[in-house]
């Protein structure tokens, strides 16, 4: 039959540490769930945060949009482009019923 002997040295060492080694495994584990959990969220709060400066964004442009309504910038105009006549179109509004030159 095979002797029953107590361990020496190194194996006594790792016999005293199993109950810490096993404790810090499950520690382990669940932090690791912890952080799955997290990065699930972290990405569900990024994603509501960038959809809402998107709309926060689109109001700016929109409002902007209908406060430039009636001004004339270069780059809503038809002045300055190719096939436009920036001598008649100074000092009188457009006719209702031709469309700008970049149209």
């Amino acid at each position: 039959m095979a002797r029953h002997t107590k361990p020496k040295g190194e194996t006594a060492k790792m016999q005293r540490g199993f109950g810490w080694l096993a404790v810090l495994g499950v520690l382990l584990v669940l932090v690791g769930l912890v952080g799955l959990v997290y990065t699930g969220v972290a990405h569900l709060t990024s994603m509501i945060l960038f959809g809402r400066l998107l709309l926060i964004g689109g109001a700016v442009g929109l409002l902007h949009a209908i406060q430039a309504r009636g001004t004339n910038f270069f780059w809503l105009g038809d002045r300055g482009l190719p096939g436009s006549n920036e001598v008649e179109s100074r000092g009188r509004s457009r006719p209702s019923t031709s469309r700008p030159a970049w149209w």
